[in-house]
């Protein structure tokens, strides 16, 4: 089973910022794992919004898994795209319109070769959300996910 914790995740409670292509979170460094994502496993892309809901204007966002050689300061300038996410033309569009814990997508990873550097990428079409956070982390078992409140832990 593929380690959850702080090395198999992007993003934690992260707003969207109000640049397209701009790196989402934090980049996962696969050199230490030879570059397969799940250690020969099927692994699993889940992105959900965390403990505040999304508002504001903005019209069209998508966020896309990319890799590249280099680790990107802040935008991803020219990467390999491996999934290309769904876009919403607005809030109200999402899932759960926005609403705290709802799952965006739960997407399989591709199997494949993936550059060094893995991570989100997010993109608008105009001005980003005024308020609200997601959560972006890897799991083999998707299935089993359950959103619980900041800080308590599982069964």
């Amino acid at each position: 089973m593929l380690d959850i914790s702080k090395n198999n995740e992007f993003a934690a409670a992260v707003a969207f910022p109000g640049t397209t292509a701009y790196k989402l979170g934090n980049t996962l460094d696969l050199s230490k794992t030879g570059r397969d994502v799940g250690a020969g496993q099927d692994t699993w892309l889940v992105i959900k919004t965390s403990s505040t809901a999304f508002t504001g204007t903005t019209t069209a966002i998508s966020v896309d898994v990319v890799s590249s050689d280099t680790d990107p300061s802040t935008t991803w300038t020219t990467p390999t795209v491996h999934i290309t996410g769904d876009v919403f033309a607005n809030v109200a569009g999402m899932p759960g319109a926005g609403a705290k814990n709802t799952v965006w997508k739960a997407i399989q990873l591709p199997q494949g070769t993936y550059k060094r550097y893995l991570g989100l990428r997010a993109n608008f079409a105009t001005a980003a959300f005024t308020t609200g956070t997601l959560d972006a982390f890897l799991t083999t078992e998707p299935n089993r996910f359950v959103a619980y409140a900041q800080g308590v832990i599982g069964a």
